[in-house]
Parts: structure tokens; C-alpha cells; sequence
């Protein structure tokens, strides 16, 4: 893992009546401390003037050169923000010989982490998405479209587990769910089935108006005859 070197050198002031001077005898020898990369606080970075574009091979090249691209490219995003208006981004890519490798960054408009998709010689294999302050907000494994799918987790800005689950290859839900409050008490369980909720194991009722808001009504045969506690 990558280190950072931070050096501290320290001097004594010597006063005089005339002058303030150093004084060579009082002078501390340096010291080390090494810090993790990962705890160092990540900024935006500024975008580049790197054109790439697709290859015959599907391969990246950069615009005017006929070699698959290694580096990396950063350039801006935009999505729409539900407003009528878009939010803005920056995206940090890594490419190794014209594919992705290592982990491609997603940055808010502030600076920020938003998300890290981590690819392997252009193979997809995970991602973590982030809140503004910092804290961990979703993680789960990437198959090789790009998706989301098998197990993963949503947490609270506090840390809280607020629900977890399986996806299925086309990124639904599938699967027992689990579905926590900002406590971390459990308010609802389900099983999917590709996207559909084939049974209601468990749901409070603030949460059953919840998952009205969110995903709608379910067939008959997934309602609970009468409410459980049964996690």
C-alpha cells in the first residue's frame, strides 16, 4: 500500500537582548510518521485535456495515437438532479494497455468521493458508493455488464445498517431482504423474486407505508395473513 512520508522538523529559538537566532545545539534530529494513503482526505482532481476514443480492438486510444491508452483520464458528468436542473461530477478513470484497472472515482461537485468502481484488466468486480460528508452509504460485487448483483448493503451516514439483500443479473431485487430503521431494528423482510415480492415475511406498519411509496401493492398471495415478529 501506498505511503505517505511526513516529515516534522523541529528548531529551538534562542532570544537574545538584540535578536531572536537559532541555535544549532537545540536542534531535534527529524522524525517519520507514515500515514496510509486511504486515510489522506481525497479532492477532486482537475479535469484534463485527454481525448480517448473506442478502438477497432474495443480497446481506448488516445485522439491522434495509434496506442491503447495507458494513464489516467478525468473529465466531467453530468445527470439530472429531479429538479429540471443536473448535478455535476467529475470522473477519475484508470487504463492499463486501453481497460480500466484499478479504481475508477466519481467525485461530487465538491470535491468528495461519490462512488468507487473497482475493475480488474477491464473486468468489473466491485463498487462502494458514498454520502457527501464521507460515510459509506451502499457496496456490492459487479458482474460482467457492469451491474450489481449478488449480496449488498445500505448504511445511514451514521453507520447504520438500513438494509440488505441480493440483486440479480439484471440488477433487481431477488431474494431475502431485510430492511432496518435509523436504530437498526428490523422493520421489514421480504423474498423477491426478480424484481417482484413473492412474500411479506415481516413489515411493520410504518413500514409496509414505506414500501407502498416505493415499490407499490403486492399480489395477494404476498400479504401476510396477520403481522410478525419472526425475523
Amino acid at each position: 500500500m501506498m505511503k505517505t512520508e511526513i516529515w516534522k522538523n523541529s528548531l529551538i529559538v534562542c532570544s537574545t537582548l538584540a535578536a531572536v537566532v537559532l541555535c544549532g545545539c537545540g536542534v531535534e534530529k527529524s522524525t517519520t510518521e507514515k500515514l496510509d494513503a486511504d486515510d489522506l482526505p481525497l479532492t477532486a482532481p482537475a479535469i484534463d485535456d485527454i481525448t480517448l476514443k473506442e478502438g477497432p480492438d474495443g480497446l481506448m486510444i488516445e485522439a491522434g495515437k495509434d496506442k491503447p491508452f495507458s494513464g489516467v483520464d478525468i473529465e466531467p458528468m453530468e445527470e439530472p438532479d429531479g429538479d429540471g436542473g443536473t448535478k455535476d461530477f467529475i470522473v477519475e478513470t484508470p487504463y492499463s494497455k486501453g481497460v480500466i484497472d484499478g479504481v475508477k472515482r466519481t467525485y461530487f461537485g465538491g470535491g468528495a468521493i461519490r462512488e468507487n468502481r473497482t475493475y480488474k484488466k477491464g473486468v468489473p468486480v466491485e463498487v462502494e458508493t458514498y454520502y457527501s460528508d464521507g460515510s459509506k452509504k451502499f457496496s456490492g460485487q459487479l458482474n460482467s455488464n457492469d451491474r450489481v448483483e449478488g449480496a449488498t448493503k445500505r448504511w445511514s451516514t451514521d453507520g447504520i445498517v438500513l438494509g440488505e439483500g441480493s440483486y440479480d443479473a439484471d440488477e433487481k431485487h431477488h431474494g431475502v431482504w431485510k430492511e432496518y430503521d435509523e436504530s437498526g431494528e428490523l422493520i421489514g423482510k421480504y423474498l423477491w423474486e426478480h424484481g417482484k415480492i413473492k412474500k411479506i415475511i415481516l413489515e411493520t406498519p410504518e413500514q409496509k407505508e414505506r414500501r407502498m411509496q416505493h415499490y407499490g401493492e403486492v399480489e395477494p398471495s404476498a400479504e401476510m395473513d396477520t403481522p410478525s415478529s419472526d425475523a
